[in-house]
């Protein structure tokens, strides 16, 4: 794995919300969460209506992905 895939697969388990208890002992005023992310896009979503685009799942951006590549 080289570093962009570690930084990628970083990314992926923060919004799963995978992450260690020692991340919030190490910061533990953490604003980003991925609670506090999911409550933005909801808020977004209802502020937006019909102009906001749709939430792409894990396998459709993994499918982008390979596209780009």
């Amino acid at each position: 794995m080289n570093f962009e895939e570690g930084v990628i697969r970083a990314i992926r388990s923060y919004y799963r919300g995978e992450i260690t208890e020692a991340t919030f002992e190490q910061f533990p005023d953490m604003k980003y969460t991925p609670q506090y992310f999911a409550e933005f896009e909801e808020e977004l979503m209802k502020e937006m209506g019909d102009e906001a685009g749709e939430r792409l799942d894990e396998d459709e951006v993994e499918e982008i992905e390979e596209d780009e590549d």
